[in-house]
């Protein structure tokens, strides 16, 4: 019983990250300001914000979050429970299909020991394209 209250403590901050599908305003207001320069490539935003513990870094196309990059700031390895509430943060539906990978209807997502990637399918699109 102590262990799951003090995950769930552990793992509350995480509510507090971006979304897949969120516009840069919305990330601003649930990060306050971009800790580099943005950057902007082929169609491409690049921000990267530091907040709880993580570095967020987002990758904007058409005024929407459509990557998100997650990373402890201390490059320790990522829980199974920090993995599983930064997905059902970024949607619902996620299957595993592979020991490091899961999608849902809108977005795919992979992790190694030390960060989880989410990418929508707006964002697959876009980069194909540019190949």
């Amino acid at each position: 019983m102590k262990f799951s209250a003090l995950l769930l403590i552990a793992v509350m901050p995480l509510t507090a990250f971006a979304r897949i599908g969120e516009t840069r305003e919305q990330c601003d207001k649930r990060y306050g300001k971009v800790t580099a320069s943005p950057l902007e490539h082929e169609g491409i935003q690049y921000l990267a914000y530091r907040v709880h513990g993580f570095a967020v870094d987002l990758n904007i196309i058409a005024s929407k979050c459509e990557k998100i990059k997650y990373i402890k700031e201390d490059y320790g390895m990522l829980a199974k429970e920090e993995i599983e509430a930064l997905l059902s943060e970024n949607g619902t539906g996620w299957q595993q299909v592979s020991k490091r990978e899961w999608k849902n209807q809108q977005s795919s997502a992979k992790v190694s020991a030390k960060y989880l990637v989410i990418t929508s399918k707006v964002f697959q699109k876009h980069v194909a394209a540019k190949r």
